[in-house]
């Protein structure tokens, strides 16, 4: 035990070589002072502050509007398209006047590039303004559009027919044409069963169970428009497949079938002639003998004399 505590007393430590260390801190820097906290504005500004062009999303391409001329038959389709470019390309449009200028300069021609400089005109000297776009477009549709569209589409679903079309085709018009009309129920049944091709049409009254509703008209009718058009296209396909392959004519078939042909036409022939002297003369017609030589036909058909010396018809040049 002393000799353990000798040998301990006698080893040098490690720490015997290192210089003295104070554990006091060092007082900070006047160059790296801590930053204060960021305020609320700062932090609002940072997250509405606009995003790397590298992760910001990109909008769909969507097709312009075409050019309005003003047609009564266009008007929905052009109000359809400014809104639909409208609301998918927002970024491009930063207040209302930009999309009014926007829809004003797809006026271009007809009755409606006349309306667009009066209306443009107008606002220039103040005396006309629309303070959203859809107030301009309401002012279009009631201009150039249909004063009464349940009239006219319920019209229009009364009369239409299928005709040279296809049954999406006509579905699809249909479909629009029932919308605007208010046309629901059994009702709208009857007139598409009415406007339907008749082939058409028996082939799905004869359907076991037959349709009830009108999606199920307008599945059923789709349906077997398409098997009709693939069942037609084969028909004249394996028609023309077998029509190329034809056994060729043995020999001596061609010229007996010639041979018969012609006794057939001379048989015919012998039977008209019979008849036509059997049959019994008109009245106040004397009988006529069949076997007679008509003179009178082939003096008829003979052309009067001429002479040779003065041209003249009805002598010869010996009697000139």
């Amino acid at each position: 035990m002393v000799a353990l505590t000798t040998w301990l007393s006698c080893k040098p430590t490690r720490t015997s070589h290192l210089p003295h260390l104070s554990l006091n801190p060092l007082p900070p820097s006047p160059q790296y002072q801590p930053l204060p906290p960021p305020s609320l504005l700062e932090l609002a500004q940072d997250q509405a502050a606009p995003m790397p062009s590298s992760s910001r999303i990109r909008e769909p391409k969507i097709a312009t509007p075409l050019p309005f001329s003003g047609k009564r038959d266009d008007t929905e389709s052009f109000i359809n398209g400014c809104c639909l470019y409208m609301n998918g390309r927002k970024s491009e449009f930063p207040d209302n006047d930009a999309k009014i200028y926007w829809i004003l300069s797809y006026m271009q021609t007809g009755s409606a590039k006349t309306w667009c400089d009066y209306i443009v005109a107008l606002m220039y000297k103040g005396q006309q303004s629309f303070s959203t776009s859809d107030e301009l477009l309401k002012e279009i549709d009631r201009k150039f559009g249909d004063t009464d569209k349940r009239t006219i589409q319920s019209l229009k679903i009364r009369t239409i027919q299928q005709g040279d079309r296809s049954a999406d085709e006509h579905v699809q018009e249909f479909e629009k044409a029932a919308l605007e009309a208010g046309y629901k129920g059994y009702p709208l049944v009857v007139e598409f069963k009415r406007s339907l091709n008749s082939g058409l049409r028996r082939r799905l009254m004869e359907l076991q169970p037959m349709p009830v509703t009108i999606q199920q008209w307008y599945d059923e009718a789709i349906m077997m428009d398409r098997q009709w058009k693939v069942a037609r296209t084969e028909e004249s396909f394996y028609r023309k497949v077998n029509g190329t392959v034809r056994k060729p004519p043995q020999h001596g078939q061609q010229g007996q079938g010639q041979g018969q042909g012609q006794a057939s036409s001379l048989q015919q022939g012998y039977k008209r002639q019979f008849f036509r002297n059997q049959m019994p003369p008109q009245h106040g017609q004397p009988q006529r003998d069949p076997n007679a030589m008509d003179v009178d036909r082939n003096q008829a058909q003979r052309p009067p004399m001429k002479c040779f010396k003065c041209n003249g018809l009805g002598h010869m040049a010996k009697e000139c």
